[in-house]
């Protein structure tokens, strides 16, 4: 319960900043609100050495990242690092905002106008962009430096975040980057885990699993889909693939 109250007033402290940043829309988006489903959306980043050489976050994933979320409606993002104590850390929250778009119809006037709002709701979309893509590769794209992968620990905690009220009706989706080979110390190895329960159905999208893995075992009554890249379960985000 307490890591709980913490990440949530981490959390508000930030959506604070991004409501002052104006990265939430304009009145032009409240007045011409369409009913979307909202999106949480949870990436697991594993920074340990055991993951150096492959499936690592560059700009060009942040960013396809953010107009996949906001293109689809919306949404909260959340970071988690796997690293070899994957309990200490607070998340990094990011709300995106949805990329509201008129339809272009009427008269000519009225055309012209409609394109217009949609160029500026597309430069405050681009704009909160660039605060999304600095604040990733400050706080979450960092160096794989840790020597050991907590596992269990990274994934309870996108466990208590799928749990809050507050993400009750959002449509939920979790990328894992990472072999998902737990490894502590002393032990230089796979260590065996007890499973952690989603009691909320999400949407999970693996890249590069390791094979000596059994996936429904430690993650168990959850569909999943593999990706050998980083882009592709990208793209995959919101096409339903289940294993």
């Amino acid at each position: 319960m307490k890591r709980e109250i913490n990440m949530s007033k981490i959390g508000l402290l930030v959506l604070f900043a991004i409501l002052n940043s104006g990265c939430l829309g304009n009145s032009e988006n409240t007045k011409n609100k369409i009913m979307v489903e909202e999106n949480l959306v949870i990436l697991i980043y594993d920074i340990s050495k055991s993951n150096d050489s492959y499936a690592n976050l560059n700009t060009g994933n942040i960013e396809k990242l953010y107009i996949t979320i906001g293109s689809n409606g919306g949404g909260v993002f959340y970071g988690i690092h796997v690293k070899s104590n994957s309990n200490m850390q607070d998340p990094v929250m990011y709300q995106v905002p949805f990329l509201k778009q008129l339809d272009v119809k009427g008269n000519p006037y009225q055309q012209a106008n409609r394109k217009h709002k949609n160029r500026q709701l597309e430069l405050i979309f681009d704009s909160c962009m660039q605060n999304f893509r600095t604040v990733l590769s400050e706080k979450f794209v960092l160096p794989k430096i840790h020597n050991f992968s907590d596992i269990k620990n990274a994934l309870e905690i996108a466990r208590n975040i799928t749990e809050y009220a507050i993400y009750s009706n959002h449509k939920k989706s979790i990328i894992i980057i990472s072999d998902l080979e737990n490894d502590l110390s002393p032990v230089n190895g796979i260590d065996k885990m007890k499973p952690v329960n989603f009691i909320n159905a999400v949407n999970l999208l693996l890249v590069r699993p390791s094979g000596r893995i059994n996936i429904p075992q430690i993650i168990p009554n959850v569909k999943y889909s593999v990706f050998t890249t980083i882009d592709d379960a990208i793209s995959s985000l919101y096409i339903q693939k289940n294993q």
